[in-house]
């Protein structure tokens, strides 16, 4: 392919120069990939986090995809430790896709009680769609 469709398409691809970044695990700011700190709140952007952790860091994602690729992960290993953070995924009211997939989490942890709380607090979300998800764990 020659011409502008070919350069657009190598655009896309990130092959005219485009440098890989990667998100600070204390605010999310994007950075060089090859930054020792992050440019907007100087944390390290090296972390010694095991999986289950970076999965829980992943829920607050500014990609909502993300988050919600973390959330159906830490409902089919049952990490513990994500329920709370599951929890105050769902009660998000900025963005009813990600509170479903949190709660679509969470039932993967009943008959916990805390995720029954969650489970209970999100038959009250404003959104139609988290509460569905949420009456489906009855």
């Amino acid at each position: 392919m020659n011409g502008p469709q070919a350069k657009r398409s190598e655009g896309r691809r990130g092959v005219r120069g485009e440098r890989p970044t990667r998100f600070c695990p204390a605010c999310y700011a994007m950075n060089e990939w090859d930054a020792d700190v992050c440019l907007r709140c100087d944390a390290p952007l090296e972390t010694s986090r095991d999986f289950d952790a970076r999965l829980v860091w992943a829920l607050g994602h500014p990609d909502g995809a993300t988050a919600i690729r973390a959330a159906d992960a830490l409902a089919a290993r049952r990490t513990p430790g994500a329920i709370e953070p599951l929890g105050r995924m769902a009660a998000r009211i900025d963005d009813p896709y990600r509170a479903a997939a949190a709660v679509r989490a969470l039932r993967a942890f009943l008959p916990d009680p805390r995720a029954a709380a969650h489970l209970a607090e999100a038959r009250r979300h404003p959104s139609v769609i988290v509460r569905r998800e949420a009456d489906a764990a009855s």
